[in-house]
């Protein structure tokens, strides 16, 4: 009785490391489209209103959809927002890969620093490396997903089937 009661947790075990890979690969998902909201509000803001860079990220920090963004909580009270904004970027890249923490430390040193057409042209471009990062990422995660589910739970009964 024991044996079966700790395979059985065993088991569950696996099934939970193959949730949390998973749920892992749909935060990184919905952080991606939070940035690629974040483009959109960019382009907007810059677009109809003349915002400076402190104005900007204030605005983000309180738009619903891009207020899940960790990096855009950095403390504003320091004289160089922009590096304040790097720095919290670098800390909180948690669900982003190296490609795309360069990608936004490379957008933050840009902007701000040329005339409204370069600042619109240079956030549209961003914004379309996102939306394709963002379509391939949607893809890869039903494979990833279902696979980290199934590894966790294969795993799981094979090493509770050795111990038994």
């Amino acid at each position: 009785m024991f044996k079966f009661i700790g395979a059985v947790m065993i088991m569950l075990s696996g099934i939970g490391w193959g949730n949390s890979f998973s749920s892992r690969v749909k935060r990184h998902i919905r952080d991606v489209e939070a940035v690629n909201s974040m483009f959109a509000e960019v382009v907007m803001m810059i677009n109809f209103n003349a915002v400076t860079f402190r104005e900007l990220i204030l605005h983000l920090k309180e738009c619903p959809q891009t207020k899940k963004l960790k990096f855009l909580n950095a403390d504003l009270s320091s004289v160089d927002i922009r590096e304040c904004i790097l720095e919290s970027l670098k800390k909180n890249a948690d669900n982003f890969d190296e490609e795309e923490v360069a990608q936004l430390c490379s957008f933050f040193m840009q902007l701000g620093l040329s005339d409204l057409e370069g600042q619109l042209l240079m956030a549209e471009k961003y914004r379309e490396y996102f939306r394709i990062r963002l379509e391939r990422l949607r893809e890869e995660s039903i494979k990833k997903c279902r696979l980290y589910n199934s590894l966790g739970a294969l795993g799981g009964a094979f090493i509770a089937v050795i111990l038994i």
